[in-house]
């Protein structure tokens, strides 16, 4: 989960546009911000001359509010500009980011103050605050409006702290407003006020600013820990899917192989019922005895060994499949347009019949019960030999296109071994597979297998042993 950002990387140039045109806007401040600061001065003269206290204050959150959007419009167009480039986690970011805003802040007051700016204590105080919150926060959770927020909340702190007559000695309020402010108070003798007021303010700002930092971090690093466990539980379940895939591989493997024996015994008594048949008729049936037990044979050498091919044409391979469709699902109409005198391919037919099963099982699954077709169709292209199977169901989401054939994954929660085992055994056959679907349109799977490269060869049975 990324929390969303206000530009992304395809619109960083913009973001960079924005914090330039938020520069030039601060850079103008002491034009634009020149009727607040009007209305500033004429709220210090107003209490000044009703010796109101309630309304200094007023001025003074005027002022801290006035300030504060100006030199915002610096730190936010520097943050903008600097980060549109690179990430704002090196400490040479940082460095830029520190630099271009004293810059820009410097000038500003320079032509404020008509070419003799104040003392920049206030300004490297707040950027140092600035710079070392954005900094703590992890790059995920480091938005633009958490940045403005921060920004906000130091430079609003800042602005209370030129505010206190206490801290003036120490290069604070030295702006034409503050001066005005701090005498306005001292003729009124609410200095007390105002420093009673300006801790009140700073110590709760700047505190909710660090506390907004610790927690983006709290949840980066839970947001990492669930991430970790998210991935280790994938790993999990793609092992445990192996391990079941492997096992069952096994126990396979050495029923098969049991199978062997009495197959031997078998063709050995045909061979001999053959010899000592008396009719012509029984020694038919037993050379078609001979010949299923070396058709028998050449399939268990196939389920043993991956590597076993055989030149098979596309119908057979399909007449191998149909002969396993289930009679029970006679709401779901099966159609086949395979030709037989396609080239053939060279398969392992048990592993290229079962991919074509579990094809044929997932358009079942996803017509369910209700009336449907599925169809099988072949034809040859340039060297090659397509298979297609189409289904009407339902299709699938596009968002689900990308995951659904990754390892486990399944939406009837089955194992989910369908669509990567299809995958990898057509891969091991030279073969790709492509998948086409849309909601309301069902779902098309197309493999391409190389056709057979001597399909004049005669097809090489293989005899138990």
């Amino acid at each position: 989960m990324r929390i969303p950002i206000l530009f992304d990387r395809a619109e960083r140039p913009v973001q960079r546009a924005v914090g330039a045109a938020l520069l030039l806007l601060a850079a103008l401040a002491p034009y634009w911000s020149e009727p607040l600061a009007v209305s500033v001065l004429q709220a210090i003269a107003r209490a000044i001359r009703e010796a109101d206290s309630g309304t200094l204050v007023l001025a003074t959150f005027g002022r801290a509010g006035l300030y504060t959007l100006a030199d915002g419009a610096v730190l936010i167009g520097a943050y903008l500009v600097v980060s549109g480039r690179r990430t704002f986690s090196s400490s040479r970011t940082q460095g830029v980011f520190a630099a271009v805003a004293l810059a820009v802040l410097l000038a500003r007051d320079a032509v404020a103050a008509r070419g003799v700016p104040g003392p920049p204590v206030p300004h490297l105080l707040s950027l140092a605050v600035v710079t070392a919150l954005l900094a703590r926060i992890p790059e995920r959770q480091r938005t633009v409006w958490s940045t403005v927020g921060i920004v906000g909340h130091v430079l609003f702190a800042g602005q209370w702290l030129n505010a206190c007559p206490i801290l003036i000695p120490f290069g604070f309020g030295r702006d034409d407003l503050a001066v005005s402010l701090h005498l306005a108070a001292e003729f009124l003798g609410a200095e007390p006020l105002l420093a009673l007021l300006s801790v009140a303010l700073v110590v709760p700002l700047l505190a909710s600013a660090v506390l907004y930092v610790q927690l983006a971090v709290g949840y980066a690093a839970q947001l990492a820990a669930a991430e970790t466990i998210e991935r280790q539980a994938r790993a999990l379940h793609e092992a445990k899917l192996q391990l079941l895939e492997h096992r069952v591989y096994q126990e396979l493997h050495a029923l098969v192989h049991d199978l062997k024996t009495p197959l031997v015994t078998v063709e050995g008594l045909a061979s001999l019922l053959a010899l000592a048949a008396p009719s012509e008729q029984t020694r038919a049936y037993a050379q078609r005895i001979e010949e299923a037990v070396q058709t028998l044979a050449t399939m268990i050498n196939e389920i043993l060994r991956e590597d076993v091919r055989v030149d098979t044409r596309p119908h057979e391979l399909v007449n191998l499949v149909r002969a396993h469709w289930l009679p029970h699902r006679d709401h779901i109409r099966l159609e086949v347009e395979v030709p037989p005198d396609l080239p053939p391919v060279r398969v392992n037919r048990i592993r290229m019949a079962r991919v074509l099963m579990n094809l044929l099982e997932n358009a079942m699954s996803a017509i369910g019960d209700r009336p449907g077709r599925i169809a099988i169709r072949a034809e040859a292209s340039d060297g090659a030999v397509r298979l297609r199977v189409e289904d009407d169901g339902p299709g699938i989401p596009p968002h689900l296109l990308g995951e659904i054939d990754k390892p486990g994954f399944s939406t009837k929660q089955a194992t989910g071994l369908g669509l990567p085992f299809v995958k990898k055994v057509v891969a091991a056959h030279g073969g790709t597979v492509t998948l086409a679907s849309a909601p309301g349109r069902g779902t098309t799977v197309v493999l391409t297998l190389p056709c057979a490269p001597d399909p004049g060869l005669p097809v090489k049975r293989t005899s138990p042993s």
